[in-house]
């Protein structure tokens, strides 16, 4: 399947031919990235166009057709696209990539030939020839004998459809969707251009939550028929505004042979005009040849801030498909004049930089946000900016934010590590007492107004949460979900606002909380070493032992009793002082030998690191690496172990395949593994930092089985196995014999 899919990607151009011109062939780094990697298997993914962190992205909307038992028309699924489902109704124009709960997949809009039919299951194809780049996705309609082509521009997606000769229709369906939130409004504006909004929300099925995105259809022909239907109800001509769960539009065209119907659709969250605007400024007089090359140029750009050499031409593959996963979110939120929806619902206007939106911060703090503070500075810079004005805006920092509204999804108080980790790697140009004041509000606040810190008065009263006043799934937002996980969560958080405090010069705030952070000290069982959930009278839970790794256990989020048993990464030391240094070793060691080490959810996604912290038994770390990059990722489509979460599954794989990794958000130093390329080398943004690049190489003597014995920076040796981050971006080579 792989080496057929590789074969497409190298040798078909958009109509199938080989291109000695394109960029493909020119020994660019698109060339390494395959979005058709985890778009099964749980990943999550989708391989439709898209600039890197785009507003706008279109995606191939395979998720409802002939699934059910018998043939009955279903439709199930957290995205759009499912690469064992091959039964096109559409293809959206906003997506998310890698999430465990559906949301967007809107404004979907499905060519046709021949008789027009407006019911999903008899209007649906069978898509194959797919072909998937960064920028670029196109397949064959083979029941009608289309060639249906996308591209895309940081709001705005360009579609050329080929059909045979005759009648050519499109169909814009807003009764369909990822989730059950449907419905919106069109208006048909002329034979040519289709305006409206349609609705999103329920992520995660969260009943309160929902939005709209505008759009803007112009079509390159006139149609010689078009009309609405709502509900069971069609009118042909129809010229009037629409609106209703039930509603599309449908335009008919005499198509020729050879000769593409092109359509181009903007996107707003702000208004139709400014949907409208979008679409002008960013595809006026540009060609859908144009527009992928500049897609193609604008991968190649942000691909190339890191630089590979050795290595085989898979692993290459790999990494360059997971540096375009981690690419994707967080999206630029602001329309072209500076527009964007507030989360107090205002419509307001950036100052200066970009406006984004999709944190998944619970995932992403863990390694995305510190990667972006490496290479993608000035991103990570605005993306802070970013939490705090949404601070401004409601009076807290965000939990989930997703597409300018709160989802209160996950647990824990993770913007307060983002912005605090981002602050201590040197990155500033935001208000740092702002920031401060936003982290003490939802640390300090034990009033039931306080969503992202439920149970946090007994948090502060108890030294931990006791598991009869917490939940076991998060549905009931006052109630803490999963007691233990919680607890380590607001630790966690706890001893970044210290760090913070101290590097600001509060030097009373920062004790308070590094007192707070040890909190998590009262959930750990002497007699069996695990950290586990225990009543507010003193008493333990019984041991939750009879869930599976990964699984969410009695007192655990998205894990069970080992999953989270290291996962004081603030504090290893007094951990491996609570166990036993050999003790914890052993255990931790048992972590993996068991089977109870997960890669498909966050929480123990650092611990093979942890061996670093054992004087002597780095090699552990080395050889647990690659063990689990052997073992969990592979260049299929069912490639990533779960859900990539917004990339950060994706980012461990793109760290740990260069040889470092930030295991402590908070402290910006980076534990070393074993690279799995000859030379790495990063680019380093010079409005941030004072070095130009960094390089790591690994000696012809060092393989994957090796193990490292000698370290040297710039030629001295680096004794330890972390490297700062504020040595690091001074810029220099790391060598690894």
């Amino acid at each position: 399947m792989i080496k057929k899919l590789l074969l497409s990607l190298l040798a078909l151009n958009s109509t199938g031919v080989v291109s000695s011109t394109d960029p493909v062939f020119n020994g660019s780094l698109v060339s390494y990235v395959d979005p058709f990697i985890g778009t099964k298997g749980g990943g999550n993914t989708h391989p439709g166009a898209l600039v890197p962190w785009g507003m706008a992205s279109c995606s191939p909307y395979t998720i409802a057709g002939p699934y059910g038992d018998q043939g009955k028309f279903t439709k199930k699924g957290a995205v759009a696209y499912y690469s064992d489902k091959k039964f096109l109704t559409g293809f959206t124009h906003v997506n998310l990539s890698g999430v465990g709960c559906p949301d967007l997949g809107n404004v979907i809009l499905m060519p046709t030939a021949g008789e027009l039919k407006t019911n999903p299951g008899n209007y649906g194809s069978y898509i194959e020839r797919e072909v998937a780049r960064p920028g670029y996705y196109g397949a064959t309609l083979s029941r009608y004998g289309i060639r249906s082509e996308v591209s895309a521009t940081k709001r705005t997606i360009r579609h050329r459809h080929t059909f045979p000769e005759g009648q050519a229709n499109f169909i814009l369906n807003l009764g369909l969707g990822v989730t059950d939130e449907r419905g919106g409004m069109l208006k048909i504006v002329s034979d040519t251009e289709i305006e409206g909004f349609d609705m999103f929300g329920q992520f995660c099925f969260e009943k309160h939550y929902n939005g709209k995105v505008y759009f803007v259809i112009k079509f390159s022909q006139s149609a010689v028929e078009y009309g609405s239907w709502h509900d069971d109800y069609q009118q042909t001509g129809h010229r009037k505004s629409a609106i209703g769960d039930q509603i599309g539009t449908f335009y008919t065209f005499e198509a020729r042979k050879n000769v593409p119907i092109e359509v181009q659709v903007g996107i707003s969250y702000v208004s139709i005009e400014n949907a409208r605007e979008n679409l002008h400024r960013e595809q006026h007089e540009l060609s859908f040849e144009d527009i992928k090359w500049k897609a193609q140029q604008q991968w190649e750009q942000e691909l190339g801030r890191i630089r590979v050499e050795g290595g085989t031409r898979e692993e290459k593959i790999s990494f360059y498909t997971a540096l375009y996963h981690t690419l994707i979110h967080p999206n630029l939120f602001n329309d072209v004049n500076g527009e964007f929806v507030a989360m107090d619902g205002s419509i307001q206007r950036v100052k200066s930089g970009d406006r984004y939106s999709v944190f998944s911060l619970w995932d992403t703090y863990r390694n995305l946000h510190p990667f972006l503070s490496l290479v993608y500075p000035e991103r990570q810079q605005d993306m802070v900016t970013s939490l705090l004005d949404m601070y401004r805006e409601t009076g807290w920092l965000p939990k989930w934010e997703l597409s300018g509204q709160e989802t209160y999804v996950m647990v824990g108080d993770p913007a307060v590590i983002v912005i605090a980790d981002t602050y201590l790697r040197g990155i500033g140009g935001f208000d740092t007492e702002l920031a401060l004041e936003a982290m003490l509000k939802s640390a300090n606040d034990t009033s039931q107004h306080n969503l992202i810190r439920p149970g946090l008065k007994n948090y502060l009263d108890y030294g931990y949460i006791p598991h009869e006043f917490s939940g076991p799934t998060p549905a009931i937002k006052p109630i803490p979900w999963g007691s233990v996980s919680t607890t380590l969560e607001y630790a966690l958080a706890d001893w970044n606002i210290a760090r913070f405090a101290k590097a600001l010069g509060k030097n009373n705030v920062a004790l308070q909380f590094e007192k707070r952070a040890g909190y998590y000290k009262n959930l750990f069982h002497g007699e069996n070493t695990f950290l586990l959930p225990r009543m507010a009278n003193g008493t333990w839970c019984p041991l939750p032992h009879s869930a599976g790794p990964g699984t969410s256990e009695v007192g655990f989020v998205e894990g069970n009793a080992w999953n989270y048993n290291f996962f004081v990464p603030h504090d290893i030391d007094g951990l491996s002082r609570l166990i036993g240094r050999d003790k914890m070793l052993d255990k931790l060691q048992q972590c993996f030998d068991d089977d109870q080490f997960v890669l498909w959810n966050e929480p123990d996604m650092a611990y093979p690191y942890l061996f670093n912290y054992f004087k002597g038994e780095e090699w552990r770390t080395q050889k647990e690496v690659h063990k689990a990059i052997n073992r969990h990722f592979s260049n299929a489509v069912d490639g990533l172990p779960g859900n990539d979460d917004c990339g950060t599954i994706s980012c461990w794989l793109l760290m740990s395949m260069m040889g470092f990794y930030p295991d402590l958000p908070g402290k910006p130093d980076y534990a070393l593994g074993l690279p799995v390329f000859d030379r790495i080398t990063i680019q380093l943004d010079n409005r941030f930092y004072q070095g130009s690049k960094i390089v790591i190489e690994k000696s012809k003597s060092v393989d994957h089985k090796g193990k490292v014995s000698r370290i040297t920076w710039n030629g001295r040796p680096h004794d330890a196995w972390f490297m700062p981050h504020a040595t690091f971006v001074q810029g220099g080579k790391l060598l690894l014999e």
